[in-house]
Parts: C-alpha cells; sequence; structure tokens
C-alpha cells in the first residue's frame, strides 16, 4: 500500500471515530449509575402510577356502582406509589442494560408506544383471569396427584377413607411339645 493510500485510510479512520465518539457519549457508559438515570426517565415517559391507576380502577368494576369510589379512594389512599415507583426503578436499572432502558423509553415516546401504554391496562384485564385460571387449575391438578401418590406409597390406615382393613394374621403355628423331662428314680 503506498502512502498516500495509507493517508486516506488513516483520513477516513479518524474522521469515522471523530462523527462516531459524540454518538457514543450520548449513550453513556453502560454503569448502574447510568443505568438508574435512564430507569428515573423512563418513569416519567411510562410512570408506574398510571399503570397501577388504572389497574386499581379495573378492579373497581367487580364491585358496585356505588361502592367504586369508595374502592378506588381507599387504594389510593392505601398503595404506598412512591415505594413501587422506587422498587420500578431499581428492578429496571438491575435487569436491563442501558441500551435496552432507552430503547424502551424511546418506544413508549412514540404514537404506537403511547397507544400500547393506554391499551396494555385492558389486555391485562382480560388476559389475567385466564392465566389464573389455567395455573391454579394446574397447580391444584399438581397437587392432588402428588397427594395421590403419596397414599400409593403409605401402608393402609385402618380407617382410612378407601382403605381396606388388613387380612386377619394367620395363627401361629403351635410349637411342638416339649418331651417331658425324663423321671429319675430316687437318688441312691
Amino acid at each position: 500500500m503506498n502512502h498516500a493510500m495509507k493517508k486516506c485510510w488513516a483520513l477516513l479512520l479518524g474522521l469515522l471515530l471523530v462523527t462516531a465518539l459524540p454518538a457514543c457519549n450520548k449513550l453513556g457508559a453502560d454503569t448502574p449509575e447510568n443505568r438508574l438515570k435512564a430507569a428515573q426517565e423512563h418513569q416519567l415517559v411510562s410512570p408506574l402510577k398510571t399503570t397501577i391507576d388504572n389497574a386499581i380502577n379495573d378492579m373497581s368494576k367487580q364491585f358496585p356502582p356505588d361502592k367504586r369510589e369508595d374502592f378506588i379512594r381507599f387504594m389510593r389512599a392505601n398503595v404506598d406509589m412512591n415505594l413501587m415507583e422506587q422498587k420500578a426503578v431499581q428492578a429496571m436499572a438491575n435487569h436491563f442494560t442501558l441500551r435496552e432502558i432507552k430503547a424502551l423509553t424511546n418506544f413508549y415516546r412514540s404514537p404506537e408506544g403511547k397507544a400500547i401504554n393506554q391499551k396494555y391496562g385492558d389486555y391485562l384485564a382480560d388476559l389475567m383471569p385466564v392465566i389464573q385460571s389455567q395455573l391454579g387449575r394446574a397447580g391444584n391438578a399438581w397437587l392432588m396427584q402428588q397427594q395421590q401418590q403419596e397414599l400409593q406409597k403409605a401402608p393402609p390406615e385402618h380407617g382410612a377413607p378407601g382403605a381396606q382393613p388388613a387380612p386377619p394374621a394367620a395363627p401361629a403355628k403351635p410349637e411342638p411339645p416339649k418331651a417331658a423331662p425324663e423321671k429319675q428314680g430316687p437318688a441312691k
């Protein structure tokens, strides 16, 4: 490679680095501190409070109309929203990379993300009863299976439901009569 070609490649590489570095710095290093800041920013874009309020409103529909407002007020007063938001931010920073948090935040800033965020509570309200029902059914079936296996392992107890009484023990064989001690005459 001639000297002019090397200079050209060096210039192109230098130009690439100069233009790429600001983009890298914009994202920042994937440190716990930067992830925490990004997770806090995400909470501003997609607040957990909105999700919880939607869930409380959906839950209130299980009660008669005249009890719903009382239920909503009670729930809002008794749910520690600050604690939940702190835990959500910390969990996000613990489990996602900086790039993932920023991508999620950018998505929820988009028109599609905003629309999904608004509909997500209704989606979960439709889906959760099915999930709970299926998990409950399968869990109960597993417990019953475990109980049946334990019953099959254990010896039947007298009087236990479904237990058959033990058959009577076979009579013991009589021992053969002991030989009578020989009579000895009077000692001489």
